[in-house]
Parts: structure tokens; sequence; C-alpha cells
């Protein structure tokens, strides 16, 4: 499948494949509002993209990446280890990362402009907390000072090796974001404006938000993969709970932005659809195939392939040979995948579009 590249038809243009195992429909995202009723109601993730990349060395001189992944509590943050090389380079293909140690201080530095506009570089230590045993490039580390003005002074977005160019903070933040939570962008968020959701309200849907921190998709590595996806720091507010009993109690519809908005919600359900509390803290709560859905009957997400975190999750919605074939679909009609890639639209078992059948995505037996 074609890798998505410099913001290359986001937005409304962004392509839209709509699953739910009776028909297939390639759409565009500004066409949501075709398969939104009256009543629905639309999820948002307003967690803002944190500068999550960061540069500097260990106690021994070693040039070292760091890539924080998730929140650790307390504080701290669980983070990658990369060596020497270029975001224009795939993570498999990095430099071996340099050994560290539980106690030691890694040194973050950024060059920044002092007086008479003469670039310095600044530093910042960050103690290394512990590590994995297991997988040392994994570790948990601790800033010295305040944690998320050093991270805003010495970090860069995550960068994608397929992107030619360095996105900043504005690329990869949705317009509707809030407090930065997340490591990554909520991908999914990033194809919606205010135009579109907009429209959404005019069609009689309601529009809800929960803040949940999106992680890392990728560690560059596959044992560390598998280990995806970690603990995520997640908010839903009573407001959100109320909005989503509220719907269910209408016949209504509970459509997801994202991956991380379907964790917040099942994560906050009690004993069942209607059933939803306000909750905060880390979830640690996997959606996929042998976990029913509580909470949400569609998910807009992006295009992911078999293997990924996130495809694994799709399969609480459709079934293996449904989505594999929605793949195949989106290939043959030039959809792209990754971050910055297009979309699909996925529907739960037996909560449909409520439209006439189209063709079945089900491949023939």
């Amino acid at each position: 499948m074609r890798e998505a590249t410099w913001r290359e038809g986001r937005g409304r243009d962004a392509k839209m494949l709509v699953v739910d195992g009776t028909r297939t429909a390639s759409l565009r995202v500004g066409d949501l509002d075709s398969e939104v009723h009256a009543g629905d109601l639309i999820v948002l993730n307003d967690a803002a993209t944190m500068p999550a990349l960061l540069r500097g060395r260990t106690a021994r001189g070693e040039e070292v990446e760091v890539r924080l992944a998730a929140h650790a509590g307390d504080g701290a943050f669980v983070a990658v280890l990369f060596g020497e090389g270029d975001t224009s380079m795939r993570t498999e293909e990095r430099a071996e990362a340099p050994r560290v140690k539980e106690g030691e201080t890694v040194r973050l530095r950024s060059r920044s402009r002092g007086k008479g506009k003469v670039e310095v570089e600044v530093e910042v230590e960050v103690e290394v907390v512990s590590v994995d045993v297991d997988h040392p490039r994994l570790v948990t580390l601790r800033f010295s000072g305040r944690a998320e003005e050093a991270i805003f002074r010495f970090g860069i977005p995550v960068q994608y090796a397929y992107v030619s160019r360095p996105l900043s903070l504005f690329h990869v933040t949705p317009a509707f974001a809030a407090e930065p939570w997340a490591f990554e962008p909520a991908s999914a968020g990033l194809t919606l404006d205010f135009r579109t959701l907009a429209r959404l309200r005019a069609k009689g849907a309601e529009l809800a938000v929960v803040t949940h921190a999106a992680g890392l998709s990728s560690l560059g590595e596959p044992a560390l993969d598998a280990l995806l996806p970690f603990a995520e720091l997640s908010r839903v507010t009573e407001a959100t709970a109320e909005a989503v009993r509220r719907t269910k109690a209408r016949g209504g519809r509970v459509f997801a932005v994202g991956t991380t908005v379907v964790r917040a919600l099942e994560g906050a359900a009690v004993s069942g659809p209607a059933i939803l509390a306000a909750r905060a803290g880390l979830t640690s709560l996997l959606v996929g195939e042998e976990r029913a859905l509580g909470v949400v009957d569609v998910v807009l997400t992006g295009v992911h392939v078999p293997g990924e975190s996130h495809h694994e999750l799709l399969a609480a919605f459709q079934p293996r040979d449904v989505l594999g074939a929605a793949c195949e679909r989106a290939e043959q009609d030039g959809f792209r995948s990754h971050e910055l890639g297009d979309t699909m639209l996925v529907y739960a078992r037996n909560r449909g579009a409520r439209t006439r059948a189209e063709p079945s995505l089900r491949r023939a037996s």
C-alpha cells in the first residue's frame, strides 16, 4: 500500500473506505456526514501532540535519541532509545542504541539564541529510573526540572522516514486539540476540520471529547512492537459519559474518531453499553477479537494493515476476512497508509449504517 507523503490529501479530501460487513464504499472524509444520523454521537480525542523526540548524550558521551512513548506515573515517562542516524532513516535501520543503566544521567540538548542572537547549546538532565532487562532500549526516565517545559524546549515531534520534510507541531495536532498528552498524533482527528464538524452538527449529531495519550505506533524492533500498546493516560469526563448514556437511550450510535477513543470509552464501560462512568488514569485495556465492544458502534481510523496493533483492535469490529478484503480494496483504490494517510470508517458487527446493502466484503469461500 502506498505510504503517505507530505500532508498529501489531508483533511476533507482524505479518502475514506466505509466497511460494515455488508457493503464497501469509497468516499472522502468530507462525506462523513452522509454516514451520520440525527441522534448519533461523535467522540473526539482532544489530546494535543507533544514534541516527543529528544536528542542528547549519555554519561559516556554517546549520541542518543530519546522518543517518549508513554506516561509512567509520578512525572516519569516510558521511552525508547535509538542510536546514531537521522529521522530520514527507517527506525529499524538505525544504529544500535547505546546501553544505559539505572541511575545514569542522560543530557538532552537543544540550540537556542542568546544575547546578540548567537546560537548557544543548552542542556537538561534526565535520570534513568529503570531499564527493561529483556529490552534494554526500553527505559523509564524522569526530568530534573519541570517535564513539560523541558519537553517543549528540547523536543521536536516524532518524524517519519516516509515524509520528505520536517514535521512541526502544527502538522501533527488536530484543530480541536487541548492539553498536550499525546506522544504521536491521534491521527484520525487530523482529517477533521471545523467545517466538517459543523456539518455533522447540522445533521443532528452531538459532539463530545475524551483526552487520551496516544503512544508511539512503532519502536523499530519487532520484539518491542509486540509490547504495544503500552498503558496510556486516559480521561473520560462526566459530561462525555452522560452524552454516551443519552445517545444509547435514544437509540443513537457512538462514533469514535480514532482507536484511542475506542480504548478510552471501552475502558470506562462499567457493566454494559449504557453504563459508562467518568474516569481518569492509566488504562491497559486491550481491545480486539476476543473482547466484545460495549460502547463504540463505529470507528474512524487510519488505514492499518495486518500485523499492526491498530489492525488488531479493528478485529473487535469486523471479522478478519472482512478487514483483509477491506485492505485489498484500499490498496486497489490507491489509499495511503500510516499516520498522514487516508482513513477507514469501520462499523461494528450488527451495527451497520442502515442504508441499502451493497456487495459484501467477505472473500468467497
